[in-house]
């Protein structure tokens, strides 16, 4: 069974601190020496609204976390030497929220961005992905899942070493993708990656 290492949003998880650091700069006199006028102000409600707003997507994406809403995304299947392959979510959305691209919803965001977040966190004493270091986002088998607005069938695209019952099952679980309305394709784009991962992996792909 692989483990799974989803990318989370720590801002969100911080609201609270960023609203309470927001009051206090902003309650008192003087802000680094200048005095508050109005401008500042009109600043603190727009960072007061903005704040609300990140706050009430938050909730609602636990509202269809909590109903089992499936989402879109990318992901790969990493490993570390002698442990078992991982699902690593790069970015994930739920359909209702994702972005509209040709017939197709899909997650709006990076995956490479996130890559590069990801090996900042592995250079971090103690972090657990520090195996990445010296990877590359092609380096690892990946791939991606949409939806289809014609069809209305959730599709997923994927190198071809992930198409077996094992991970197309770990990958159906996190995005919740409803099994009898999802089809799985290898895609060239996502062909030869630099690691095979398995029971015996990770290793090398043969050239």
């Amino acid at each position: 069974m692989c483990s799974r290492f989803p990318l989370g949003n720590p801002a969100l998880d911080q609201l609270p601190l960023v609203r309470a650091f927001i009051g206090f700069r902003l309650t008192f006199g003087k802000v680094e020496g200048e005095t508050i006028s109005g401008f500042v102000m009109s600043k603190r409600h727009a960072l007061s609204s903005y704040l609300d707003e990140v706050a009430e997507r938050n909730r609602m994406s636990q509202r269809s976390e909590k109903a089992g809403a499936p989402k879109v995304g990318t992901f790969w299947f990493i490993q570390e030497e002698g442990q078992a392959p991982m699902l690593l979510v790069a970015s994930s959305e739920f359909v209702e929220r994702g972005k509209a691209d040709g017939g197709y919803i899909k997650c709006p965001e990076d995956p490479v961005n996130n890559w590069r977040s990801l090996k900042r966190m592995a250079g971090l004493p103690g972090r657990p992905l520090a195996f990445l270091q010296g990877t590359g986002p092609k380096d690892w088998p990946r791939g991606r899942a949409v939806f289809n607005t014609v069809t209305k069938r959730f599709e997923v695209y994927l190198d071809q070493q992930l198409q077996t019952p094992q991970f197309e099952g770990e990958i159906l679980d996190y995005f919740k993708l409803p099994k009898a309305e999802t089809s799985f394709a290898s895609d060239p784009d996502y062909a030869n990656a630099r690691f095979v991962v398995g029971p015996r992996g990770p290793r090398k792909r043969a050239l």
